[in-house]
């Protein structure tokens, strides 16, 4: 980063000595134990030397390093270490600094993110502290006063905890702007600190009139779309952009260019797995010149698959003289959303309507929980068992506590004994409360359902409300893609479900709704009118299409639903538009002709049968089956008992355990089964071995598996979530509390086969596609 800068500054701020120029000035805001100021000292060091350095060498270094070079931390531990090491550096070259007479380093003990504009009134009084009074008196100078040129660093990561003053709250207020009201971004998240030293520096290089921003930092703000406004701001602000991926998102399980679970280059094998944040580089420079074009570059190739390797490749990279071709254009606007990603959406694309404009009304998030899982379970009986000892009303407070339940234990907006006192005398236990609960992917669980605030963090009523409409069903999305890979980004059930049922938020469309006329203290709503949720352009596509009675017929007002899931799993489709659906809703291409929309629409109520669980497809899970399906995911084994997929975490959350599996070829017998699968089902042999990819079998533990998984089948994604590891991970014994049953087992053996079958469909998913893609609708003309 310290190189790049000092190039920059030579090819575009017009510095020839670049950061050895004395006229420029560096500071690191958050400079922790002084690693950048020792490394931009270091820089200023070679670029002298290399100009025929004299004997008066050191003292320019030394002066720089009181003058030019400046430092700023919060903490009084890494603050004192970097005063050490910034000292111990200039003593190495020869020129120590002479503390007897006040020398020091300019790094300063001081709040980076207030102080930069006078106070009005009186400065505050420290008697006891003359030597702090000094020090604020001295970084508010290098704040107000010096014209910084430079700012570098790696500022943290974590959300804003609400105790910094006034001045540092409303920083980012600017960023936030507009989400709202122009972009229609209700959730959003601009808290985490290193937004706010974005801001910082984004308002001090913007009165400077040019200058250089480079920080390390979660890799958010590039494309997710709470950082619209900020991106905007930048590009309004700076010139060119030079951005760098380093990946490493463990709570994403991001996959790095080279196919392998991400790290980021300061990971150390054995010793530290680094930043556990998905981050980025960042350089950003200001020239000045009104006539620069706005140019963003970012980078995404460093593959390699260890830490050590991809550092060495990084730093390689300085010494190509064509840098700048080893970046990608991006190309950031409205439709974007600004994105500093590459995002090149087809034109086509953006004629398509998306998910929001098929439907009449808004999709509502899925419930979010927060109690610790006590409102969720695997175990129907367990559930209820649960919820009637909290809804007890003979079991005193006291008593409750004793049982250790999350419920028990108070949160943020969760009065644990007053919300228990609430809920027993508004509702008390209802039995038809406990419902099905679409946790994930082909994970179908059992929720206690209550609306009355706050025993769930947040309950949708809405959604609770549609889901007693007898026979509602929802297509269920998210608005951006929140996992990488992701695969079909979509479902089709008929319950409620979580708001992480999909990465990051599922959102739920409804197929029938009530508009509403206010809620209840219980949390359910007042039903005002039950309506059909097509909006009055996709009514008009119906009746072109020579549709009646939409509102009678669900086999009629669901179509357009299916129709869009059938896209959506799609794997031609999801390649060609993966910038554009990772932005925003899907859109749909709508094909002009019936029997085309038809046939779509048969396929995706196909893929609804084979979405749900229980649900029996004949040839897939019941009936007399196809001879490839009855090879897939046979038990080898009676020990059900599920080891090495999960673990729980420091906050009791799950994590993803390493399992087993083995990999392998198909026996004669199995390449014979599904040849003759293949052969009735209309598909070449070699094709659908292809489409499978070769088997592996899945052990639960050390004496059970799982025969014949193919890879494909395996390794498929629905909402960024790998769906069988995901299933296995929750079972894990340790946190299951129990071997699975008979009947979860062979649920597992269940969700291989309907994978298997959507995958063998692939062929005809895609060319349903095409047909759509030539045939659209031309949604956005006739607006």
């Amino acid at each position: 980063m310290v190189e790049r800068i000092d190039r920059v500054l030579r090819t575009e701020l017009s510095r020839p000595d670049g950061l050895a120029d004395k006229s420029v000035y560096v500071l690191d805001p958050c400079c922790g134990t002084g690693t950048y100021l020792v490394a931009v000292l270091r820089r200023i060091e070679e670029t002298i030397r290399g100009q025929g350095a004299d004997a008066l060498l050191a003292d320019d270094i030394r002066q720089a390093a009181k003058e030019r070079v400046f430092g700023f931390e919060l903490m009084s531990a890494p603050f004192v270490v970097a005063h050490w090491r910034v000292g111990n550096y200039l003593a190495e070259i020869g020129a120590p600094l002479d503390a007897a007479h006040g020398e020091r380093a300019a790094i300063y003990l001081t709040n980076a993110l207030t102080g930069w504009e006078p106070p009005i009134g009186p400065k505050a009084a420290l008697p006891n502290f003359p030597e702090m009074a000094l020090e604020r008196d001295a970084a508010e100078h290098v704040k107000q006063d010096v014209p910084i040129l430079v700012i570098l660093g790696n500022p943290p990561y974590n959300a804003f905890a609400g105790t910094s003053p006034a001045e540092e709250g409303d920083l980012v207020d600017s960023y936030k702007e507009g989400l709202a009201s122009k972009w229609g971004i209700k959730k959003f998240n601009l808290d985490e600190l290193y937004v706010r030293f974005f801001r910082i520096a984004e308002r001090r290089i913007n009165d400077l009139g040019c200058g250089i921003v480079a920080y390390i930092s979660n890799y958010s703000y590039v494309s997710e779309q709470s950082f619209v406004v900020m991106r905007e701001q930048l590009l309004n602000t700076f010139d060119k952009f030079w951005i760098e991926n380093m990946h490493g998102d463990r709570n994403k399980t991001e996959y790095a260019p080279d196919g392998g679970t991400s790290e980021t280059i300061f990971a150390m094998r054995g010793f530290s797995p680094g930043i556990r944040q998905g981050i980025v580089t960042t350089l950003a420079v200001k020239t000045g010149k009104n006539d620069t074009p706005k140019t963003i570059r970012f980078r995404d190739d460093i593959d390699a698959a260890k830490a050590a390797d991809r550092r060495a490749q990084l730093l390689e990279t300085l010494n190509d003289p064509g840098f700048d071709s080893r970046y990608v254009l991006a190309n950031p606007e409205p439709f974007n959303r600004y994105s500093f990603r590459p995002r090149h959406v087809g034109a086509d694309f953006k004629t398509w309507p998306t998910l929001e404009d098929l439907a009449a009304i808004p999709a509502v998030n899925g419930l979010m929980e927060k109690r610790g899982g006590a409102l969720t379970d695997i175990d129907r009986d367990q559930l209820q068992k649960r919820m009637q000892t909290y809804l007890d009303p003979s079991l005193d407070w006291s008593g409750f506590k004793l049982l250790g339940s999350p419920l028990s234990k108070n949160a943020a907006r969760f009065e644990a004994e007053k919300t228990r006192k609430r809920i027993i005398h508004d509702e008390g236990f209802k039995p038809d409360r406990v419902v099905r609960y679409f946790a994930r992917p082909f994970d179908f669980q059992w929720c206690y359902y209550s609306g009355v605030r706050p025993l769930w963090n947040e309950p949708r009523p809405q959604l609770w409300d549609w889901s007693r409409i007898p026979g509602n069903k929802y297509l269920v999305s998210r608005q951006v893609r929140g996992g990488n890979p992701e695969g079909p980004p979509f479902y089709f059930l008929t319950c409620i479900g979580d708001d992480h049922a999909l990465r990051t938020d599922a959102y739920f469309f409804p197929m029938r709704a009530h508009d509403h006329l206010g809620d209840h203290r219980s949390g359910s709503l007042i039903p005002k009118t039950e309506i059909t949720n097509l909006s009055t352009r996709t009514r008009t596509y119906l009746e072109a299409l020579g549709f009646s009675h939409i509102d009678d017929d669900p086999n009629c007002y669901s179509r357009p639903w299916s129709h869009a899931l059938a896209i959506g799993f799609s794997p031609k489709y999801l390649a060609e538009h993966s910038s554009g659906i990772a932005i925003g809703w899907p859109r749909i291409p709508m094909p002009e002709g019936r029997k085309e929309f038809d046939r779509s629409v048969s396929l995706g109520q196909h893929l609804t049968d084979l979405l749900s669980p229980d649900v029996s497809v004949t040839g897939v899970t019941s009936g007399t089956l196809a001879e490839h399906q009855k090879i897939f995911g046979v038990l080898s084994a009676t020990d059900l008992s599920v080891r090495g997929w999960g673990h729980l975490d420091a906050k009791g959350r799950v994590g993803p355990g390493k399992g087993h599996i083995e990999k392998r070829q198909y026996t004669a017998a199995e390449k014979e089964a599904i040849c003759n699968g293949a052969k009735a089902g209309e598909i070449a042999e070699a094709r659908a071995l292809e489409l499978l990819g070769p088997p592996v079998d899945v052990y639960l533990n050390q004496n059970t598996c799982w025969r014949c998984v193919p890879t494909n089948v395996w390794e498929y994604f629905i909402g960024g979530y790998q769906v069988i590891k995901k299933w296995l991970s929750y079972r894990e014994e340790s946190i299951l509390g129990r071997s699975l049953t008979k009947d979860e087992a062979r649920e597992v053996t269940g969700i291989i086969r309907r994978l298997a079958a959507i995958v063998l469909i692939t062929d005809e998913l895609n060319a349903n596609y095409q047909v759509a893609k030539d045939t659209a609708h031309p949604w956005l003309s006739q607006e």
